[in-house]
C-alpha cells in the first residue's frame, strides 16, 4: 500500500499479508535518500517477489524528473 503523503511527502510504502485473524503489516520501505514532495510510492507494482515503487517528485535528474526503486523480497 502507497503512503506518498507520508512526512511532508516524502512517501512510504507498507508490504501487508494476510492471516486468519486479517492483515499484518510485515514491512515499511522508504527511499534511500527521502526529500519532502518526492511522493515515493506514488506508484507500486509487485511481480514474483519484487516491489516496483515510483516515486512521482525525485529531483535527483533534474526538476519533477521522478525515479523508480526495485525491492527484492
Amino acid at each position: 500500500m502507497g503512503a506518498y503523503g507520508y512526512k511532508g511527502y516524502a512517501g512510504a510504502a507498507y508490504i501487508f499479508k494476510r492471516t486468519d485473524q486479517g492483515w499484518t503489516e510485515i514491512k515499511k520501505l522508504v527511499a534511500p535518500k527521502q526529500d519532502n514532495f518526492d511522493e515515493f510510492a506514488y506508484s507500486i507494482a509487485l511481480s514474483h517477489g519484487h516491489a516496483i515503487i515510483g516515486v512521482y517528485g525525485a529531483n535527483d535528474q533534474g526538476n519533477n524528473s521522478g525515479a523508480a526503486y526495485i525491492f527484492e523480497k
